[in-house]
């Protein structure tokens, strides 16, 4: 027991050197998930309160004006938009258009 307990560091050293990469990965993800959960609660919280509610929805509706003036009531913008839709296509699909 005392063998295994003083060797421990060489043995986590060599875990964490062999699976580096993997725990990597993991733990980002890990810290991913963790980080959207909190902020997910925290605009949940926010959402209760009546004033920030309002205020969430304002802002909402201001994106969304601003988004169809920006796009979508201008002919040369609205090809604009399209074109950017293609390229987003094409890079999904790997072909040109």
């Amino acid at each position: 027991m005392i063998d295994i307990f003083s060797n421990l560091p060489d043995y986590i050293s060599q875990f964490y050197q062999e699976y580096k990469t993997q725990l990597k990965v993991v733990g980002s993800l890990t810290l991913a998930i963790l980080t959207l959960t909190l902020i997910v609660s925290f605009l949940q919280t926010l959402q209760g309160i009546p004033i920030l509610s309002v205020s969430f929805e304002f802002i909402g509706m201001g994106y969304a004006v601003w988004f169809v003036y920006r796009y979508l009531l201008q002919k040369s913008n609205r090809q604009e938009l399209l074109d950017k839709i293609q390229d987003i296509k094409a890079e999904i699909v790997g072909k040109k258009s």
